[in-house]
């Protein structure tokens, strides 16, 4: 009754081992194919141009100072004097005298205020004011005149907000990465030294000529017309309306004119694309800029402009960055701390025998408010007369560390006759 040909096995499904491996093959092969074409897209020029503009902005976008309506500043600054050439007394004046200097704004409210104080030996000697609010800007003068010196500003900030500034932040971003894309590129594999080792690289060269510029231009200029949110925020700052805003873009873009040439060349890691060095050139003026990756942490920047070369190095330790820049006239050095949002400057100029020293030191923060002065008590500043001048000359008498000083000053010259010093 039954074939003999047959077995138990006939009747079970059969194995699919391979179509499975079909399957598998294929898989492989189309992951592959990604993995290739999306290598080959990553180092397609202008996407390495675009990704190391990219990386820039992320850099700006990090701190919160770019996100916060109320910002404020508090520095000192100093002057140090010393040389032959300089008179001994004089230079003594200067270094006696420092300068405190406080902004603070509210962009929310448009509401903006600064102040810079001097003090010499201690002793105030003026304290200066400014202070802007409705589309007007207050002066005072602190003890030297009683009223504020009012100046009404013609242009309307008071419908742009933080939102606005940062649509057109975005927007100018995205049209400048897309202007890439019209760039002249020019690519090649070279070895660059890199931590005494020599390493392959990408060297890309984008040119930018009259043509390319134009070309660029447009590109950003269309994008920008084409941009409603562009639009809509861009007429409230250059208060027209969006048809005159148009117009005003299109008269922007036929207006553009480069008759020079500029060369920026990026140097990438193989594969990685990690970024070790950047040069431009301007052809024209011939000045360049060469910004060096030396190690881990540490940057090279040269610069030559107008024949004058300056150097800077440039290290960040976690959340200090530090820039040392020299040239044969400047020395100056910055520490710049994150977290404490404070900043150290010290440069020191050279002029002949003469060296000046410059100590800046500030912290910002990004939760600060703008004090508001009494804004009843002011005179406008066309009204200001003969009268109220003599209030000041007379207050200025009146100020003991304003008249010390004074009478130093010009002590110091009448012994500077003397000695033939410059001052």
């Amino acid at each position: 009754m039954f074939n003999d040909d047959f077995s138990d096995n006939d009747y079970l499904p059969k194995k699919k081992g391979g179509a499975s491996f079909v399957i598998l093959f294929l898989l492989i092969i189309f992951l592959l194919a990604g993995i290739v074409l999306g290598f080959i897209y990553v180092n397609k020029s202008e996407v390495i141009f675009q990704m190391t503009l990219n990386n820039v902005f992320d850099l700006i976008e990090k701190d919160d100072l770019f996100d916060s309506n109320n910002i404020s500043l508090n520095g000192n600054a100093s002057l140090e004097i010393n040389g032959d050439e300089i008179n001994e007394e004089i230079s003594n004046i200067i270094n006696d005298i420092s300068l405190k200097l406080n902004i603070s704004t509210d962009l929310k409210n448009n509401l903006f205020s600064a102040s810079l104080g001097a003090i010499y030996q201690e002793g105030n000697l003026f304290d200066l004011k400014a202070y802007y609010e409705n589309n007007s800007l207050y002066l005072n003068l602190g003890d030297l005149y009683d009223k504020n010196l009012k100046i009404e500003s013609e242009e309307d900030l008071s419908n742009i907000s933080i939102t606005d500034y940062k649509i057109m932040y975005e927007e100018i971003k995205t049209a400048l990465i897309k202007s890439l894309n019209y760039g002249y590129y020019t690519k090649s594999t070279e070895e660059l030294k890199y931590k005494n080792k020599n390493i392959l690289v990408n060297r890309i060269l984008l040119t930018i000529d009259e043509n390319s510029s134009i070309e660029m231009n447009d590109s950003i200029m269309n994008y920008l017309k084409e941009s409603e949110k562009f639009i809509n925020v861009y007429s409230k700052v250059i208060e027209k309306d969006e048809i005159e805003t148009f117009q005003e873009l299109e008269k922007m873009q036929k207006e553009f004119k480069f008759d020079g040439i500029i060369e920026i060349v990026l140097y990438s890691k193989l594969l990685t694309n990690e970024l070790m060095k950047i040069e431009y050139n301007n052809i024209d003026d011939n000045s360049n800029i060469i910004f060096n990756k030396t190690n881990d942490n540490t940057y090279e920047i040269v610069s030559n402009q107008n024949n004058v070369e300056t150097k800077s190095n440039i290290k960040i330790d976690k959340n200090v960055i530090e820039v040392v820049s020299t040239s044969d006239e400047v020395t100056s050095n910055i520490k710049y701390d994150l977290v404490k949002k404070s900043c150290e400057s010290t440069s020191s100029y050279k002029m002949g025998n003469t060296t000046i020293n410059l100590n800046l030191d500030f912290i910002y923060s990004t939760d600060s408010s703008v004090e508001k002065i009494d804004t009843e008590n002011s005179i406008m500043i066309d009204e200001f007369g003969e009268e109220d001048n003599m209030i000041i000359q007379e207050n200025i008498l009146k100020n003991e560390t304003l008249m010390k000083l004074i009478e130093n000053i010009m002590e110091a010259l009448m012994n500077n006759n003397e000695n033939g010093t410059l001052l």
